[in-house]
């Protein structure tokens, strides 16, 4: 036992000595090799969003559907620049005489790609009323949007089934994010967007009263402060404000009993994963 313990104690005597030359010739001990770290998460490609939102009245390209409070659910899902989105429409008083009913759903296909600072996108809406005895009817459309200063984007929209008219929409918009800082996971910002329509003489004719002509529709203005909590949820209470631009559209709607100008107060809640 003397003998192996004087060789143990040779053995270390001889490490310290080896790691302090080593270190005298500035030499360091060789370290112990780290597992290397895994590789990062691929990105997600698909993503779902659901929302809820509730409008002092549902306006349409300035027609004002429904004069009363609606909900309006959507839920959405996106894959590699493929979106498919259903939408709803629910009236929450009697005064179209269906409370409580979906009056209309929207099933929306789109495709969209970016291309440099522009992004394209091509898509249909079938376009659905239960419960109203108004048929179902189906548009075609083609965009792009920009990536510049107020985001310019422009829309065009074709009818293949009731009216067959052409509506286009021009808009722009603008955020300032981080308005107020709430909490550290939570901000307000301020949104705002305004958006112009024209209607070719067939869209004009069906949805404007029998409007004989094409030229402007509508004007859209909305001032809202969304609220982001976390990375997946979005509150955003807005003032929306709608007119009618033709004076002959404006006459024709009058006439039918229906305001050409109106303003109403909306909030959404949404949720993405």
């Amino acid at each position: 036992m003397a003998g192996g313990h004087l060789r143990w104690m040779a053995f270390a005597a001889a490490l310290s000595a080896s790691i302090a030359l080593r270190a005298v010739a500035g030499e360091e001990p060789p370290a112990k090799k780290e597992a290397p770290e895994p590789p990062p998460p691929p990105a997600k490609e698909w993503s779902v969003t659901l929302d809820s939102t509730f409008n002092g009245k549902y306006v349409w390209r300035g027609i004002n559907v429904v004069d009363d409070p609606v909900w309006q659910p959507s839920v959405g899902f996106a894959w590699k620049g493929l979106t498919l989105n259903v939408w709803g429409n629910l009236d929450l008083t009697d005064v179209n005489g269906e409370r409580r009913r979906l009056t209309e759903v929207d099933y929306t296909l789109d495709y969209s790609r970016r291309v440099g600072k522009a992004t394209f996108s091509v898509g249909t809406i079938r376009y659905a009323f239960p419960h109203t005895g108004f048929g179902t009817t189906t548009e075609a459309y083609a965009g792009v949007a920009f990536d510049a200063p107020l985001a310019p984007t422009l829309r065009v929209y074709k009818d293949i089934d009731e009216s067959d008219g052409l509506y286009a929409s021009f808009a722009v918009s603008h955020t300032v994010p981080n308005l107020v800082r709430l909490s550290e996971k939570a901000s307000m910002a301020l949104a705002l967007s305004a958006s112009a329509g024209w209607g070719d003489r067939k869209n004009n004719a069906f949805y404007y009263a029998g409007t004989n002509g094409s030229g402007l529709a509508d004007l859209t203005l909305s001032v809202g402060f969304p609220i982001t909590i976390g990375d997946r949820l979005t509150i955003k209470p807005a003032f929306n404000y709608s007119r009618l631009l033709d004076s002959d559209v404006r006459r024709n709607m009058r006439a039918a009993g229906l305001d050409p100008t109106n303003h109403w107060f909306g909030i959404s809640f949404t949720f993405t994963y």
